[in-house]
């Protein structure tokens, strides 16, 4: 190893991305122990933690790099090293860096901190304020490059890790019908099926409790296996579906006393239930609105990549493939992940509500194969950031479908009847093959009961192609059809449309003829 300027030619570079990071997250982190082959073999790892995860905060994410114990004969090393936030692409977003630092090797000895040196990356109210920017796709990507003090790497060396975090993000509305009804010492529980595979239901308990001089409404969490924090949003909402009052609450390492965990003491005290039910309740029902993020730790912490530079694959930034679960860094095809996805729901990042079913769903995959949901999304980050879309113009089940082809382009059980409202949100989200395929559906399922219907939607929508096919069907029929009390009906509330046919027809005729 030559020696001379160390910050010149090769280095070693540790790129570590950070995936399933929300706002409301609560966590530290230690990144898998690396090999820097170039500097001696030597051991290391990058950690960070959050001094207070808050926007008015004025502390810093603190990033550490230690070493770790090795085979090596070396006592101390003294290290040149840069630690940046960088972006998907690896532009630098912020940098600390250091100069001749002296690492020992950690034999964890009590007291002993000669192996680690920790900087302050980024004040965490900046961090709050240009969340989308430092955390983009709720992913962090830190690298940190290092050279041997004084000291010309023989070779340059990337390292790439991944560490998922194991977020679950539930969203539900919880009616609770004659509130006044309840005594103390009484509760109402709702209790909501697994996630996914291998995660817990979820229970929750509103209880009437008496609180010094006054009765309060509390609310409580049965335990939940794993679970290592939480943060909970909970909001009262109007029959318009409008929030009128909001209690927020962040708990670091959950523990659960006699299988419950408080969620809030006094969600609301009784005495302003009444005072102010008209403003509080429906009909006498106070309706409650869950926004909660479950973290169950980490998922997945690994090396995923570690080359020479001529070599090197980046696998650094953000993408479906890798983002997904330590399932998913198989030999998955893109349409086995993104069937993954959908089956399991695993790493949502914002969910799509249509009446009492809630779809957690990945913008970044909608976003793809529709422009209008991406639009959509942008619309909503801009006036609202929430993570809960409502769509009031479609029902539970054809989202189902309109999703389950988005994520895997398979349409289940497609006929006449659910062909239409498939057709209808298609065209809404500017799904063309879908489309397509639901048009293809309808023609092929034509009759003398649907044909009216058939013409109309059509002619609404102005798809040729269906309309087309109408009038050649109406014209197979022939002047019996067209004489029919059915026909005469659908021409006096559609006489231009009807008329449009009877040309299409004369039309048609007068080519035979020709």
């Amino acid at each position: 190893m030559a020696c001379g300027s160390s910050r010149v030619g090769s280095h070693f570079t540790f790129t570590w991305a950070i995936n399933n990071i929300y706002k409301e997250s609560v966590f530290s982190l230690n990144s898998p122990v690396f090999v820097a082959d170039s500097i001696d073999k030597t051991k290391w790892r990058l950690s960070f933690h959050m001094a207070s995860w808050n926007e008015s905060t004025s502390g810093h994410m603190i990033c550490v790099l230690q070493r770790e114990r090795d085979e090596s004969e070396l006592g101390s090393i003294y290290i040149d090293f840069q630690i940046s936030i960088v972006d998907e692409t690896g532009v630098i977003l912020r940098s600390v860096r250091e100069e001749r630092c002296r690492f020992g090797m950690n034999l964890a000895y009590a007291g002993d901190n000669s192996f680690r040196v920790a900087k302050n990356l980024i004040q965490i109210k900046t961090l709050m304020e240009n969340f989308e920017k430092y955390i983009y796709n709720n992913t962090l990507n830190i690298r940190c490059k290092m050279w041997k003090f004084g000291c010309i790497l023989p070779r340059t060396e990337l390292c790439f890790a991944r560490t998922i975090l194991d977020i679950e993000k539930r969203y539900f509305v919880w009616t609770i019908e004659k509130v006044f009804y309840i005594s103390p010492g009484q509760n109402r529980t709702i209790q909501l099926p697994a996630y996914n595979k291998g995660s817990s239901p979820l229970h929750l308990n509103l209880s009437l409790k008496q609180n010094c001089d006054e009765e309060v409404f509390s609310i409580e969490m049965y335990e939940v296996k794993n679970l290592k924090h939480l943060y909970c949003e909970i909001s009262m909402i109007n029959s318009e579906g409008k929030i009128i009052d909001c209690s927020r609450n962040r708990i670091r390492n959950v523990t659960f006393v006699d299988k419950k965990c408080l969620l809030f003491q006094t969600f609301i005290r009784k005495s302003k239930l009444v005072q102010d039910q008209k403003r509080l309740l429906t009909n006498g029902s106070m309706i409650l609105q869950f926004d909660l993020l479950l973290s169950f730790g980490v998922a997945f912490n690994q090396i995923e990549n570690y080359r020479e530079e001529s070599s090197v694959i980046n696998v650094a930034a953000d993408n479906i493939e890798t983002a997904t679960s330590s399932q998913c860094h198989s030999s998955f095809s893109s349409k086995n992940i993104l069937e993954h996805l959908w089956n399991e729901g695993t790493f949502s990042d914002i969910t799509l509500r249509a009446g009492t079913k809630s779809f957690p769903v990945h913008k970044n995959i909608l976003s793809t194969r529709s422009i209008a949901f991406k639009s959509m999304f942008i619309k909503n980050e801009t006036e609202n950031r929430s993570n809960v879309v409502v769509l009031p113009d479609i029902d539970e089940i054809t989202l189902r479908s309109l999703l389950l082809y988005i994520y895997t382009d398979v349409v289940e059980d497609l006929n006449f009847g659910n062909a239409l409202e498939l057709y209808q949100s298609a065209d809404k989200y500017e799904l063309t093959d879908l489309k397509k395929i639901c048009r293809n559906c309808l023609m092929d399922n034509l009759s003398r009961s649907n044909i009216f219907k058939i013409l109309s939607f059509s002619d609404i929508y102005k798809d040729s192609e269906m309309k087309e096919a109408a009038y050649e069907f109406i014209s197979s029929l022939g002047s019996e059809f067209t004489s029919s009390d059915g026909w005469q009906n659908f021409k006096k509330r559609n006489l231009e449309l009807a008329m449009e046919a009877m040309e299409y027809m004369i039309s048609r005729k007068r080519l035979k003829t020709n």
